[in-house]
């Protein structure tokens, strides 16, 4: 594992090659295990490859850590190839095409530090937002995580506020209108066309026991996604405590990315209209790659404890990734 993870926290063209390497392993098992359907299986590894992309952006464009590297990059790969399979073609579209624009929004949010205005990133973080809601109403705790967010990178000013409600709801208008018009066009009317509404933006979903159920079923994944969790929270707690390098705007940046991912997944696993637990997963995605790779360390000054640490984490992740 330290040899790996000293190759990740280098910048040689050879590391780069983990990342695209690891999803076409993981492509590769899925295909030849059945894990999952074919189409579906290739949307999440193509979704996969976007989202280590834009995660490499804010990774490294936002001063999150000194010299950019590939470990963010590929832990958020490898673990949006762990989660639960996508039983359909249609749910893999819109479940990673609702993560990618999570972290579009997310790109967005990190750019409204020490900005003089912010109204136009904010619109914009706001319409990622609420695409993300559209693609799954799940989602929609993203402009909760957005607005917690904001509140921290910036003073309360009313019309920069407004800026970002009014990015997310545009979209979400857009597609309450579609799903009125398709009720009408059905023949609904009156109270038919409301409840059409409603389940769009209300479906049934698994409660809290239910979605505890479907996770303690596959107790292979649970324990390794548990482990994670303890593990990424140990990763933000060294980067949130760090004052090492990278000055005032890294550790902004690192808050305001935690606040932002962590409200996410929170709200996500206790949104009273049920998430599912493959969208449970991917916000957990996020907030896990980046505490694990902002606070993995460097090579050269590993202890004992770090050691234990990342083979133990490294264990994890590889059978989470293989669980499938």
């Amino acid at each position: 594992m330290t040899p790996f993870l000293g190759l990740l926290r280098s910048n040689q063209p050879f590391a780069w090659l983990a990342v695209p390497a690891a999803v076409s392993v993981w492509a590769a098992w899925a295909w030849a295990t059945g894990g999952g359907e074919m189409g579906a299986t290739l949307v999440r590894a193509v979704a996969a490859l976007a989202a280590a992309g834009i995660g490499h952006r804010m990774y490294a464009a936002y001063a999150f850590v000194p010299r950019a590297d590939p470990m963010a990059s590929f832990l958020l790969a490898a673990l949006v190839c762990a989660g639960p399979p996508d039983a359909t073609f249609e749910g893999a579209l819109r479940g990673n095409g609702a993560l990618l624009a999570f972290l579009a929004c997310a790109d967005q949010m990190l750019r409204m530090h020490r900005q003089a205005s912010t109204s136009g990133i904010g619109f914009r973080a706001g319409v990622f937002a609420g695409c993300a809601a559209v693609l799954e109403p799940g989602w929609s705790v993203g402009i909760v995580a957005l607005y917690a967010a904001q509140t921290l990178a910036r003073p309360l000013l009313l019309r920069e506020v407004l800026m970002t409600g009014l990015g997310a709801v545009w979209p979400i208008t857009l597609a309450s209108g579609a799903l009125v018009a398709a009720a009408a066009l059905q023949g609904a009317t009156g109270t038919a066309l409301l409840e059409a509404l409603r389940a769009g933006w209300w479906p049934a979903g698994p409660g809290i026991a239910a979605r505890g159920q479907l996770l303690a079923a596959d107790l292979h994944r649970t324990a390794a996604g548990a482990g994670l969790a303890v593990l990424a929270l140990g990763g933000w707690v060294r980067i949130l405590s760090a004052r090492r390098s990278g000055g005032l705007r890294a550790e902004s940046t690192r808050l305001h990315l935690f606040v932002f991912s962590f409200v996410a997944v929170t709200a996500g696993a206790l949104w009273p209209g049920g998430w599912e637990v493959a969208s449970l997963w991917r916000a957990g995605a996020v907030w896990a790659a980046f505490g694990l790779a902002g606070g993995a360390p460097e090579v050269r000054h590993l202890t004992r404890a770090d050691r234990i640490l990342w083979w133990l984490g490294g264990g994890l992740l590889l059978s989470a990734v293989f669980t499938n």
